[in-house]
């Protein structure tokens, strides 16, 4: 499609049966309307590749069915709202969004938070026990990585290139990670038996 200009502001109470929004790839400018979430049975959102600024608003949070959130290649700013425990799949993406990982995010299978502004630890994904699919990417992150006595045995593929992250992890309970890059930090790998794809170069 080739949309332009804003989004509008007054159908979206109409569509309270809505389950897919897709928008992606247009010419959308101005900022998310918090009337989307008059959608409260949307199960997947897709805006990515526009024009979009703003904050995400934190009434997403309130779309207890939505598994799907594709919010990637915009120019959203401020902080991640928490609350979004039933998402599957989050894409934020080349943004630049701030604070640090949220909370609630125990259903989320694929998470892609590269190329942002994002800070402080990585603590959260602990409680990701669902997580097969990692991208922190072209960050601020530091610390730890994982937590110690994480469970994140269901990880496959992990990209935390181009952070602050001070010592890396990989034990063998993450028996099912095959593909890991950690390039341009400061880190100890400690154990990496299972990997066939591993980068841990420094790029300066």
């Amino acid at each position: 499609n080739n949309l332009i200009g804003k989004l509008p502001i007054n159908i979206w109470i109409q569509l309270s049966d809505l389950i897919m929004l897709m928008l992606d790839h247009n010419k959308l400018v101005g900022t998310i309307p918090n009337e989307l979430c008059n959608l409260t049975a949307l199960e997947s959102l897709s805006m990515g590749n526009n024009y979009l600024t703003g904050v995400i608003p934190d009434c997403i949070g309130k779309l207890t069915k939505l598994k799907n959130l594709l919010l990637n290649n915009l120019g959203l700013s401020g902080k991640i709202p928490s609350g979004m425990c039933s998402l599957e799949l989050l894409k934020l993406d080349n943004n630049n969004l701030v604070g640090g990982i949220p909370s609630c995010l125990n259903s989320i299978i694929e998470l892609h938070l590269e190329r942002n502004l994002l800070s402080s630890n990585a603590t959260q994904i602990c409680s990701m026990q669902s997580l097969r699919f990692l991208y922190l990417q072209e960050n601020r992150f530091t610390g730890k990585f994982p937590i110690e006595d994480c469970p994140l045995g269901t990880l496959e593929s992990v990209d935390i290139s181009v952070n602050n992250f001070s010592e890396v992890y990989i034990p063998l309970e993450m028996e099912k990670l095959r593909f890991f890059t950690a390039n341009t930090n400061n880190i100890s790998i400690m154990s990496w038996e299972n990997l066939i794809d591993l980068d841990i170069s420094f790029v300066d």
